[in-house]
């Protein structure tokens, strides 16, 4: 794998607006600017995601005149939790992720997904020319917006960064959140945790929504709620 910061995009789509940016001075936080309130303020104080946020997330972008440094709302953009995880190896599911400390806010910005964005076509012939692999890396999410499923495929098998390690559990810790920045398409796929992490538990968030047996593996997260099998998000 080679190590990214960010996603790689095999072709823009030139129809896609640049967003506007906020018109915050230098000296703004930008707690409640155009951008962040666009549908909801997304981050509180402690720069976590608010907890009753159901809209989009719009962070400020290249076109906002706030201070990066200040800036509330660009909670995705800066740092992640790189230093404080540790990969290791686990009995049953290859290698994972744990938090070398305690992460004691639910909303707390983790890490993003990153590798190859791919269309839809690609991402399904990688589909088939992988399908006997033991890890597949090519994540699938869905949004759901106006009646239409929008589809994001990234596949971190050759590029990508340490979240690619992150196993499935039936009750994670973490969990996906889009977020748009400059662009509608595509959006960052950034993990936040969903309630307080202690330190040396694994990271982990649900790989989809399908279970059956004739197309899930089994499952071997160990939690209580466990359902022996590992779900999918279906691609069709």
């Amino acid at each position: 794998m080679i190590y990214i910061d960010s996603c790689l995009i095999q072709s823009a789509d030139e129809e896609d607006e640049q967003y506007d940016g906020c018109s915050c001075s230098l000296n703004d936080t930008c707690a409640e600017c155009s951008c962040s309130n666009r549908f909801g303020i997304n981050y509180n104080s402690l720069n976590c995601l608010n907890i009753n946020k159901t809209g989009p997330v719009f962070e400020c972008n290249s076109e906002c005149r706030c201070s990066f440094e200040l800036c509330q709302n660009r909670v995705s953009q800066k740092d992640d939790q790189c230093n404080n995880v540790e990969i290791i190896s686990t009995p049953n599911k290859g290698s994972g992720v744990i938090s070398r400390k305690s992460i004691l806010h639910p909303g707390t910005y983790i890490g993003e997904y990153v590798g190859e964005v791919l269309s839809e076509n690609e991402a399904h012939r990688r589909i088939l020319a992988t399908e006997n692999y033991e890890h597949n890396y090519l994540l699938l999410y869905n949004e759901h917006q106006s009646g239409k499923i929008i589809k994001t495929f990234i596949d971190a098998r050759y590029y990508g960064n340490w979240t690619r390690f992150i196993n499935h559990s039936c009750n994670p810790n973490l969990h996906i959140v889009p977020i748009r920045i400059d662009q509608p398409t595509p959006p960052r796929l950034a993990f936040f945790t969903l309630r307080e992490v202690q330190d040396n538990e694994e990271l982990s968030y649900t790989y989809g929504t399908m279970i059956d047996e004739k197309h899930s593996k089994p499952c071997h997260c160990s939690s209580s709620s466990c359902t022996g099998f590992m779900p999918y998000q279906q691609t069709d």
